[in-house]
């Protein structure tokens, strides 16, 4: 499909609500019922490893290998999305990631789960999350008009988060009560759910038109090249990657802070990821209400810094001071929603359709290269300097880096109108 088709395609499938209407409505649906079960799964498992285990190092590993698949498949696999039909291909993902949750579950039953099966399901659950997002993120623009893509994204990403309100909570309350496998078993069947809710998409969403053509190397390098174009969302990658691997690395290791610093369980676990949301869904709320910006660099730059200084305020939270820690996590929650609002829809508005794929898939490998590094290199320098300072650092160095980059004139490229930026392939 060509950038003149898409308009013709998303007036079809919209209703009067702004250019977003009932075939978006589905997505929505679908995304909340698979967001509500990643909770159950993140604190399940989570929370399933080191009780088995006590490791710090056993934690990280089982994160690290859920990680690890988003290097290799996202840099493998961006093309694919500009090969086949998008809807579908979601589908199968979500039914993957039903079937290995599920298996985490029964085999607990059984009572034949080892650390072994758990590290082969996070491998499988990362692997298709890793081509996932990029695929969701290409499809969007199909649903709803250009103008409404950041509302469109705010909306999306609110869902994501805002299901988290509750969802950590009720897993929190559920792995305390009833033990990890049932909080598994409820993850597998919101797959399920967001399955049924994709194939309700009409079948145009997920085809391409002029799907990618030329051999697979020549296709990957085109999704490459296109940041060569835009030097601004080069450099923008960098800043966040950075700033991801801190961010990942104190999210990721709240289980053992709260075990060993505050002295918490699983249901505080799940209040502190909550506030995240909270935070979230308050950011994603005033990008709604905003709407699309031309001036995007301080929004994309400072939410990358109020994230950093929010994760190292975390150091500073003591058991008698909860609330405070629930406030800083709120407040991480609040930079993320702001930076993706921002930043998805300036890809969805310059890229063309038919590159959208594979550039997205760059995107996300160029932004979170470093994120199955993250927890690892947290939970060993945890164990040399203690929690407390690994999260100094992990907030304040990225968050430094993204207040110099807003002097960068390249940057300057963001702000304004944006439009496609065609590119021979």
């Amino acid at each position: 499909m060509t950038v003149e088709q898409a308009p013709a395609i998303r007036r079809a499938s919209t209703s009067r609500l702004g250019g977003i209407g009932s075939d978006f409505l589905w997505l929505i649906c679908g995304q909340a019922a698979s967001t509500l079960g990643d909770a159950f799964g993140l604190i399940a498992v989570a929370w399933l490893v080191y009780d088995l285990t006590g490791s710090l190092v056993a934690l990280g590993t089982s994160i690290l290998i859920a990680k690890v698949p988003e290097i290799g498949l996202r840099l493998l696999g961006g093309p694919m999305t500009d090969r086949i039909d998008r809807r579908l291909f979601l589908v199968g993902l979500d039914a993957v990631r039903a079937v290995a949750f599920a298996s985490l579950g029964l085999a607990g039953a059984l009572g034949a789960l080892g650390l072994g099966h758990i590290f082969l399901a996070q491998f499988v659950i990362g692997a298709a999350g890793a081509l996932y997002q990029p695929t969701l993120q290409a499809l969007l623009p199909r649903l709803v008009v250009t103008s409404q893509l950041v509302r469109a994204n705010a909306i999306l990403s609110g869902v994501w988060q805002g299901t988290n309100v509750v969802g950590p909570a009720l897993a929190g309350l559920l792995v305390a009560t009833a033990g990890s496998f049932p909080a598994l078993v409820v993850d597998a069947a919101t797959f399920g759910l967001s399955a049924a809710a994709l194939l309700k998409l009409p079948v145009a969403t997920g085809v391409i038109r002029s799907a990618a053509s030329g051999s697979y190397a020549h296709q990957l390098r085109a999704g490459f090249r296109f940041f060569a174009h835009v030097p601004a969302l080069l450099i923008l990658m960098i800043v966040l990657s950075i700033s991801n691997i801190g961010s990942v690395a104190i999210l990721d290791l709240l289980v053992p802070f709260v075990r060993d610093e505050l002295r918490g369980d699983a249901f505080v676990v799940g209040l502190l990821q909550a506030s995240v949301a909270v935070g979230f869904a308050v950011g994603m709320t005033a990008m709604i209400v905003r709407g699309d910006s031309r001036s995007r660099r301080p929004l994309l730059l400072g939410g990358l810094a109020v994230i950093g200084c929010a994760g190292a305020g975390l150091a500073l939270v003591r058991p008698e001071l909860f609330g405070v820690g629930m406030v800083l996590c709120g407040l991480v929650g609040l930079g993320q929603a702001v930076f993706i609002a921002n930043s998805s829809a300036i890809y969805q508005q310059v890229v063309p359709d038919r590159l959208r794929g594979r550039v997205m898939a760059g995107r996300y490998l160029l932004a979170q290269w470093g994120n199955p590094l993250g927890p690892m290199i947290g939970a060993l320098v945890a164990q040399e300097i203690g929690l407390r300072a690994m999260f100094v650092l992990a907030g304040v160095l990225p968050a430094a880096l993204a207040l110099l980059a807003f002097l960068l004139p390249a940057l300057r490229a963001l702000d304004g109108d944006l439009a496609p930026i065609e590119m021979a392939e």
